[in-house]
């Protein structure tokens, strides 16, 4: 880690549906949790000092807002695949899996391996609209596939001649 990541808030955040709890690296400060509302997101950001990194998993839609918003107050956002996130927990030794043991493992992986990562971008109009669709289309096939497995029918693949 050099010199200039040691002076720069390192958060990591866990988000459900209701609620986002917020864990800091290199911190002794209790997890705080907010809920997981524009609202209050936008509350929160605006207690942060500038330039602060904010660390998250992807989880489908939810985190999105909070990567928006924080993008948007000039924080530097990573949104982080899972199944790294999982990996790093077990090659650290974390035994346990709640919502601030996740953040925290969030914000320490955010602030020890940063210079790995990439930096999230916020989406244009079209990126949405496209992201969106495509989202959607995949809902369908997985509700699709589970009524043909649920009715008895099998994919088949394409037979030879």
């Amino acid at each position: 880690m050099s010199d200039s990541h040691k002076s720069i808030e390192v958060i990591g955040a866990d988000i459900s549906q209701c609620e986002i709890v917020i864990a800091w690296a290199r911190s002794q400060r209790p997890c705080q949790r907010i809920a997981n509302k524009r609202e209050a997101i936008v509350v929160w950001l605006k207690q942060l000092p500038a330039g602060c990194v904010i660390g998250m998993e992807a989880t489908g839609r939810l985190h999105q807002q909070l990567a928006d918003l924080a993008a948007g107050h000039g924080h530097v956002v990573y949104v982080l695949n899972p199944k790294h996130v999982a990996s790093y927990a077990r090659g650290v030794g974390q035994r346990g899996k709640t919502d601030p043991m996740d953040a925290g493992v969030i914000a320490r992986y955010v602030d020890r391996e940063r210079d790995g990562l990439h930096r999230y971008v916020v989406p244009s109009a079209l990126q949405r609209t496209l992201r969106d669709l495509i989202s959607n289309a995949r809902a369908s096939c997985v509700i699709l596939r589970r009524c043909a497995r649920a009715s008895g029918l099998r994919a088949r693949g394409p037979t030879a001649p």
